[in-house]
């Protein structure tokens, strides 16, 4: 029983350390510092101007305070989609 228990608690360690090691160095390189324009850099700067049904009010008013006023949705390019 302690050979099996010793050998999984190794193998954990094994197996668990590096991802942490490797996450707390991107941090303190700074690779988590501007989450937003990470998600944003997605899009190309067109898309980040197209009106979208989803968002309430505000949330299209604060993107056309940041990104400019809003264009016409390509319908060919939406409509595959859905």
């Amino acid at each position: 029983m302690l050979a099996n228990s010793f050998a999984i608690i190794l193998l954990s360690l094994i197996v668990g350390i590096p991802p942490l090691v490797l996450l707390f160095l991107a941090i303190a390189h700074g690779h988590f510092d501007n989450i937003g324009n990470t998600a944003d850099s997605i899009f190309e700067a067109e898309e980040l101007r197209y009106s979208r049904p989803w968002e309430t009010r505000q949330q299209a008013e604060e993107r056309m305070r940041q990104h400019g006023g809003l264009l016409r949705n390509p319908q060919q390019e939406w409509e595959r989609w859905l």
